[in-house]
Order: C-alpha cells, then sequence, then structure tokens
C-alpha cells in the first residue's frame, strides 16, 4: 500500500495526470459556446450549466465554482469554459514548483529530485520576479537549501 501512494505522489508531482484530465473536462465542457458565459466581473462568471438551470457562479480568484466538483477546490467543467473563451488560469490548474518538490519529497524521501527540476522550461522576467514560488537558476545556486527535502 505503500508503493500505491508513493507512486502516485509522485505521478502527481511530475504532472503525469494533468493531460488526461484536462481531455477529460474539454469533453465535459463541449456543450458550452462563449456565449452561454455572462462576465459579472473582473473574476466572476456565471456559466450555464449542461442541463440549463441552475448557472453556476465561478471565481477566478479563489479558484471556486459553485458546481459539485468545484465546491471542494476541484478543478472543473464551468471552470473549464471560463479558461477557454476567456483566456484565464484557475490557481488549481497548477501547483508551484516548490509544492511539487514537497509532494516528491513526501513520496521520495531523499531521493527527490531537486527544485529545479520542477521549474518550468521556460521562465518570462516578469513571472520569474513577480511569483516567489518561482525560482530562478541563479537563487537555486546561491540557495543550495532549496534542493533539500524540508517539509513545512
Amino acid at each position: 500500500m505503500e508503493n500505491y501512494y508513493c507512486n502516485r505522489l509522485t505521478e502527481f508531482a511530475n504532472n503525469r495526470n494533468s493531460a488526461l484530465r484536462l481531455l477529460s473536462l474539454k469533453k465535459n465542457a463541449a456543450y458550452l459556446q462563449a456565449q452561454q458565459i455572462e462576465k459579472l466581473d473582473k473574476n466572476t462568471f456565471l456559466v450555464r450549466s449542461e442541463k440549463g438551470e441552475p448557472a453556476f457562479t465561478v471565481n477566478v480568484k479563489s479558484g471556486c465554482c459553485r458546481c459539485n466538483a468545484g465546491m471542494y477546490g476541484k478543478l472543473c467543467k464551468h471552470q473549464y469554459a471560463v479558461y477557454l473563451f476567456y483566456e484565464l488560469a484557475f490557481q488549481n490548474c497548477s501547483v508551484a514548483p516548490k509544492v511539487k518538490h514537497q509532494i516528491a519529497c513526501l513520496a521520495l524521501g531523499k531521493k527527490a529530485p531537486p527544485v529545479s527540476f520542477y521549474q518550468p522550461f521556460f521562465l518570462e522576467n516578469e513571472q520569474a520576479t513577480d511569483n516567489p514560488e518561482v525560482m530562478t537558476n541563479e537563487d537555486e545556486s546561491s540557495n543550495s537549501r532549496n534542493s533539500e527535502c524540508r517539509i513545512a
């Protein structure tokens, strides 16, 4: 049983199943068109349900939807539709490299790769300076403690 959970945590940390999840959401949200999504304000949208009623409120900033799946922080088809038609990413769409590293440490202990392994291949200058979860190569080389397994 321990190996099962180690493998699941490692798969999650390494993004092994996110593409399948997005394909599933794409299929489930296929009924939606852009005109079925009402923008209420900068971060809030009203998305029609598959049955027509009720419509679900989606909040981009909090990463929540009022549907059953979204109420528990899970990425749902209504959030995916907002992402698709408005090109807005949700906080629960991706996991920060530091968090991925912590999950890998939980699963693999000292065998976990360093934080740099979980960094995106390309960093935009703006993203690297504004997001404290994203480290540049200079940050990692100047602070070797970042690659140690420490779970706070």
